[in-house]
């Protein structure tokens, strides 16, 4: 459901996402960021602003024109991760706002100021446990089901047309695990490990098994 959130707040909670669903890489092109905003779609419609905050209006490093938001950092031409503890940023930013209040953002994102806190800082995990990850990625894929997203290679990938097509309980279970294998980088094929289970289907009388 669409509700009432600031450009930068919506901004912020993208590039957190994308950290916490990709803690290996160290930053990304401000596209895949509008693009990740655009996924969750918070406020209902992609507004025009936010591919300015993450260009300027949220970039520590740049001067304040006007926002002075200190909550993405540049680290090369095109690219930004969140601005974190020990960054250096633009005197014109020092009083800018870092992270959204819990108050402004829905209460499903809350989990992700607890986990800036850590990564900002030091303390903790670049991500949370994977088994939370996972529960994250599968309610993301059940919720954004008719919202296309690009790759980095560009290609925009239509997950409406995928899911429309996900109609039994077998079929979902094997998309799930191919699109988890793809998110972890280890093979989930039917049968791989004792706890996955194999996916069976009758083809002209005989059975089948399906690895994708």
């Amino acid at each position: 459901m669409a509700m009432s959130i600031k450009v930068a707040d919506e901004v912020w909670i993208g590039c957190a996402l994308l950290h916490y669903e990709n803690p290996h890489r160290e930053d990304f092109a401000t596209e895949e960021i509008v693009d990740r905003v655009a996924l969750e779609n918070i406020f209902g419609t992609l507004r025009p602003g936010v591919r300015v905050h993450v260009n300027q209006h949220c970039v520590a490093n740049r001067p304040a024109n006007p926002g002075n938001y200190r909550m993405l950092y540049e680290t090369r031409p095109g690219y930004r991760r969140l601005w974190r503890l020990g960054d250096d940023f633009h005197p014109s930013r020092e009083s800018g706002k870092i992270l959204p209040a819990a108050s402004d953002i829905p209460d499903k994102y809350h989990f992700l100021l607890e986990w800036y806190r850590k990564w900002a800082t030091g303390t903790g995990p670049s991500s949370v446990s994977r088994g939370v990850c996972l529960r994250e990625n599968i309610m993301t894929l059940s919720r954004h089901r008719a919202a296309p997203l690009k790759d980095e290679s560009g290609a925009t990938e239509v997950r409406a047309s995928e899911l429309a097509t996900v109609s039994e309980a077998q079929e979902f279970e094997a998309y799930a695990r191919r699109r988890m294998s793809e998110f972890f980088g280890v093979e989930l094929n039917p049968g791989t490990y004792p706890n996955i289970p194999r996916d069976r289907r009758k083809t002209e009388g005989k059975q089948q098994v399906i690895t994708l």
